[in-house]
């Protein structure tokens, strides 16, 4: 395998010659929080909002996408971030101080309003805190979800920025896709394990639905955002790049083939959706049009914004519900701005801390 040391040598030119932005992607990020916000809107009472979107309904399943287009973007740019200065203590930093204010600062808010609001009582509140306190969401049988439905992927994504590194090493350090091959066997196994053995001995099923929102599981994403950065740094033909991209695909259904039964039917999915936004993240970076639309000053703030948009809608999207927001245009209306003006609010407020 090789090293940290080697693989930098073989990129650092070309990724010096790139760009330090990328303002295409600025148009996922926007459209990846607002598809997440369309998924939390499960808060309305569906009948209500199902016969105002009619037969758009099923709009509401591409939150889940959105999710995994995060996850693949993220390791995408962390991943030349990464071969670009190989530092770890100050990447760890960086990524602590880009995350960690606006989600500390929610949570003081969040958890404010629910003592406030004396729905909290008993242990398990107390288990959510230090869950969420430390990014450690789904280690108990307490879920991770209960006061902010976002939450345990900032668990994910802190467990990714730990292991970058070695992820990095594994996926482009190892020849002819072995590296790839070895990330893929890790969420089939993750799932038999949880599914077929931790199930029936040591957790009730509940428990593990959230131990299965721990980070083996997307994994894959973060492996096809590393590829995704190869592909950049390898020449930047479109063909090429997707190849790289398709080709861990091809090998995870041929793994999942392997396990018949209930369970893995989901990780051809799961690997057709990480791919689909491989290519989405890759087709945008080449489109010239997109990135002149989303280099315009309110796209570029809106993506700014997007992390605090993503952290704080779900809770502003209940709290708007729970006082009585029945009129779904209304109460749309309402959740969309109280959560721009939220998000806009706390980037404005921990900007300082970022750098």
């Amino acid at each position: 395998m090789k090293t940290t040391a080697e693989l930098r040598a073989t990129y650092i030119d070309r990724i010096n010659a790139l760009p330090s932005q990328f303002p295409a992607l600025n148009a996922l990020r926007v459209a990846a929080a607002f598809m997440v916000f369309i998924l939390h809107l499960n808060y309305f009472d569906v009948a209500v909002w199902k016969g105002f979107v009619g037969e758009f309904f099923w709009l509401y399943e591409v939150g889940y996408v959105a999710v995994r287009l995060f996850f693949v973007l993220s390791a995408f740019l962390l991943t030349l971030h990464w071969l670009k200065t190989p530092r770890y203590g100050e990447f760890m930093s960086k990524r602590f101080w880009r995350i960690a204010p606006t989600y500390y600062f929610s949570l003081v808010i969040v958890f404010g309003a629910v003592f406030v609001a004396g729905a909290a009582s008993g242990k398990d509140w107390v288990i959510q805190l230090w869950q969420h306190l430390f990014f450690v969401s789904g280690t108990s049988s307490v879920p991770g979800f209960g006061v902010n439905p976002v939450y345990w992927s900032l668990s994910v994504e802190m467990a990714a920025y730990l292991l970058l590194p070695l992820l990095v090493r594994i996926t482009l350090g190892v020849v002819n896709y072995i590296g790839v091959a070895i990330l893929l066997s890790i969420p089939v196994l993750w799932k038999l394990l949880v599914v077929y053995v931790v199930t029936q001995e040591w957790m009730d099923p509940y428990t593990a639905n959230y131990a299965w929102y721990a980070f083996p599981s997307f994994i894959f994403d973060f492996a096809v955002g590393i590829l995704c950065a190869k592909a950049l740094v390898e020449g930047f033909h479109l063909p090429a790049m997707m190849r790289h991209v398709a080709i861990p695909a091809g090998l995870l259904v041929l793994l999942v083939s392997v396990f018949p039964g209930s369970g893995t039917t989901g990780f051809i999915t799961g690997a057709i959706v990480p791919v689909l936004c491989g290519w989405l993240l890759l087709s945008t970076l080449n489109s010239q049009p997109i990135a002149s639309w989303a280099s315009k000053p309110t796209i570029s703030y809106l993506s700014n914004i997007s992390y605090g948009f993503y952290i704080w809608h779900a809770f502003i999207i209940y709290v708007v519900v729970s006082l009585g927001g029945t009129n779904f245009l209304v109460a749309f209306s309402a959740a969309l701005s109280l959560s721009l003006v939220a998000s806009a609010t706390s980037y404005r407020w921990t900007k300082p801390l970022h750098a």
